[in-house]
């Protein structure tokens, strides 16, 4: 069975005459006795003890006289381990998880086990060496993420993250893809990519001549204004990024002075 936390009892000591003598609270002892006692919210009295010298007389008065105390069943459950992993390797990236053991039981009173809802370890892997194993502790957390006191078993559990060597890579230019002309009397002055270059990964034979990539095509068509553009990235077979897109921002200019209004 468990109780749930009794609230702090105060003793009011009195030394009775002819007794001398200091009382140390040390020697003062406060017991709920809950032998027999069975499931549900019930009231029980405050019992006091002293253990101290015995030629000293004392009068001890609990405040509260009596406590409330609820009793639930000790229950068990069993919740599997989420590993998360923080962090990250120079050369490597994280792969499969493997946690031993896969799963711990918790125990507790009824009403707070009904509030675990995950167990779970986090690893830095700033902190372990690529494909070696390291101990984490458990933590139980509630639906909303809060952590759980509940007792644990195993309260750690070994954990080995499998390192995947990362594919090459390298920067690469981003090169604007025009098509159409801007208006009559306009051009283009300056243009600015953001990001002008990104991160690309492939086999070693796609990005071994690759200097650069291509937007999709930018319809400058009648331009003759300032303009922002998010372009995607056009690139080549057995090249990835993590960019998907850029932003061109194009500057015109006329080129013919404006017709002056008729008188």
């Amino acid at each position: 069975m468990a109780t749930e936390r009794i609230s702090r009892v105060h003793v009011d000591a009195r030394v009775l005459m002819p007794s001398m003598g200091r009382v140390d609270k040390s020697d003062i002892s406060v017991v709920v006795d809950l032998t027999n006692a069975k499931p549900g919210r019930w009231t029980f009295p405050v019992r006091t003890l002293y253990t101290g010298p015995g030629e000293t007389r004392v009068e001890l008065t609990p405040r509260p006289r009596q406590v409330e105390v609820l009793i639930e069943e000790w229950q068990q459950r069993e919740l599997e381990v989420v590993p998360n992993a923080t962090g990250a390797w120079d050369l490597y990236r994280p792969g499969p998880i493997t946690v031993t053991p896969t799963s711990v039981k918790i125990s507790g009173p009824e009403s707070r086990l009904t509030l675990a809802a995950s167990a779970r370890v986090e690893v830095n892997l700033t902190n372990i060496e690529p494909g070696s194993s390291t101990q984490a502790p458990v933590q139980i957390l509630t639906e909303s993420g809060k952590p759980l006191e509940v007792t644990v078993d195993p309260v750690s559990v070994a954990v080995r993250v499998k390192p995947v060597s990362l594919p090459p890579s390298k920067n690469v230019l981003v090169q604007p893809s025009w098509i159409g002309s801007p208006g009559f009397g306009y051009t283009i002055v300056d243009y600015e990519i953001t990001p002008n270059q990104i991160r690309v990964e492939g086999h070693a034979e796609a990005l071994a001549n690759l200097l650069s990539v291509e937007t999709t095509s930018i319809d400058i068509t009648g331009v003759n204004a300032n303009r922002s553009i998010l372009s995607k990235l056009r690139l080549p077979p057995g090249v990835t990024s993590s960019a998907s897109e850029v932003e061109v921002r194009i500057t015109v200019a006329r080129t013919l002075p404006e017709r002056p209004s008729d008188p």
